[in-house]
């Protein structure tokens, strides 16, 4: 007897003990594109309070207390934007690395069009992938799959570098 395309989608739903069949619809029956990228990577840093009042008294931050440097006050929100780009639906890793040498590594079953991971600690970001281990063959643009940490003052920089390049020029 010469089994069926549902006989085999039948025995894989059987051996993972749950249904798969949004699986083999979107990979075998349809026409849509598997394409996961990292939108946005930022770490910035948390405002210390203006000032410190002790007894009623204000003082001014000291250049340390500014600078977060005095008992590890330094704080970073880091947010990074996992998205979907593309109609094909796999669950993929995503993996954040912190320029203290932490990594943290999470699991996103990609049913959603994007997902934002949010985390408060002293290290920033340095840079962000989606699917590490390249495990997710059929990705149609591998490029788009990392990126690393955007930031404000090295754009601000370069923006007035180029301004006064061109107008030097001018």
């Amino acid at each position: 007897k010469h089994p069926t395309t549902q006989d085999f989608i039948d025995t894989f739903n059987e051996v993972a003990q749950q249904d798969l069949n949004w699986f083999f619809e979107e990979t075998f029956f349809s026409s849509e594109l598997v394409d996961y990228a990292i939108t946005s990577a930022r770490s910035t840093r948390i405002p210390q309070p203006e000032g410190i009042f002790d007894d009623g008294q204000f003082r001014p931050p000291t250049p340390k207390e500014e600078e977060g440097e005095e008992d590890g006050q330094r704080e970073y929100l880091t947010e990074v934007v996992v998205e979907r780009l593309e109609g094909t639906r796999f669950p993929v890793d995503v993996l954040m690395v912190f320029d203290d040498g932490e990594e943290i590594r999470r699991s996103w079953d990609g049913q959603d069009r994007w997902h934002r991971y949010s985390f408060q600690k002293p290290a920033r970001l340095e840079y962000a992938v989606v699917d590490p281990d390249r495990k997710l063959l059929l990705d149609i643009d591998p490029t788009n799959n990392s990126r690393y940490r955007s930031s404000d003052e090295g754009f601000a920089l370069a923006t007035w570098k180029w301004a006064a390049k061109w107008l030097c020029w001018l």
